[in-house]
């Protein structure tokens, strides 16, 4: 069934950075509409107000040059339909969401074993049809428009991408009375920095076990895992780097085995002391988890053994 399940997220990648293109096309000629309207409208008045009738007389040149702008700015809006264009463009980011949705569900099931392969081979055709018959239906988006939509689609959804994660990670919670306290480590190569918690994924080891493992070594802290956060991409000098993170909570805690201090902070201290970006969006996400989620308390913490922070 993977070779299945990769047909239907490549049919869903690309329904989905269509989509995002579309409607930012539908924006584009939006914009450019009102523009239009605005300076043809703004022209017309200023040659047409008999408040400007004598600076007319006095300065026939540059009035009439006025005037004919606004004509060919009127005609150009009403020749190209720029609105039109844009309510076109709206419709088809829809229908490209839909088919998106589409193939989502089918990748569900697919994955959860509730299709069987002849019945997923179908439903594939059927969507592969579609979004074939919709491209010749739609206006086709320049690379100016579509280069940038795909690339912000594939920011806003990282679980398109079927790379396997190469490291796993934790954002670690616990109580402290009231407070939810994170728990941040030193940089290897930078003491002065503190990181989440992350590592290499070693073979035939699954990402939650990484993680786990991880966060062990780093910071001495036994860890269950409780949810699954994002994936975190960035380059590193080994190569591409794509981390899956997880929210966890503590289990116990004895000294680190890497000799490298760690600290446990409260969400504002987490957002002033977390460096990267990323860092500071997993923790911002686990703490929006735990305060919504039905059941959100984390454990309590344990007495801290040496080499805590």
């Amino acid at each position: 069934m993977d070779d299945l399940i990769a047909r239907a997220n490549k049919y869903a990648t690309s329904a989905g950075r269509t989509g995002e293109g579309q409607y930012r096309a539908a924006e584009k000629d939006e914009r450019s509409a009102r523009w239009l309207g605005w300076v043809s409208t703004a022209l017309s008045a200023v040659v047409g107000a008999s408040i400007f009738a004598q600076w007319v007389q006095a300065y026939p040149l540059p009035f009439g040059l006025a005037a004919i702008v606004a004509a060919a700015l009127t005609a150009v809006q009403r020749t190209s339909k720029l609105d039109e264009r844009a309510e076109a463009h709206r419709v088809a980011g829809a229908e490209y969401g839909r088919l998106r949705r589409r193939a989502d569900m089918l990748r569900l099931r697919l994955e959860g074993g509730d299709v069987k392969r002849a019945m997923g081979l179908v439903e594939l055709e059927q969507i592969g049809e579609d979004l074939s018959e919709l491209a010749k239906k739609t206006r086709a988006l320049p690379d100016s428009i579509y280069e940038p939509a795909a690339k912000k689609f594939n920011e806003k959804h990282p679980e398109y991408s079927m790379i396997a994660p190469t490291h796993a990670g934790g954002v670690v919670a616990r109580s402290e009375g009231t407070t939810i306290q994170y728990l941040v480590v030193q940089a290897k190569k930078g003491p002065r920095e503190w990181v989440l918690p992350k590592g290499h994924i070693e073979r035939d080891e699954s990402p939650e076990q990484a993680a786990r493992r991880e966060v062990l070594e780093e910071t001495g802290v036994e860890t269950a895992v409780r949810d699954v956060l994002d994936t975190v991409e960035f380059s590193a000098p080994s190569g591409r780097v794509k981390a899956q993170f997880f929210l966890m909570e503590v289990v116990g805690e004895g000294p680190p085995r890497e000799g490298r201090e760690r600290k446990w902070l409260n969400f504002d201290e987490a957002m002033d002391g977390l460096r990267f970006k990323e860092a500071r969006r997993l923790v911002c996400q686990a703490h929006a988890l735990l305060r919504n989620t039905t059941g959100n308390s984390v454990r309590s913490s344990v007495a801290p053994a040496s080499g805590s922070g």
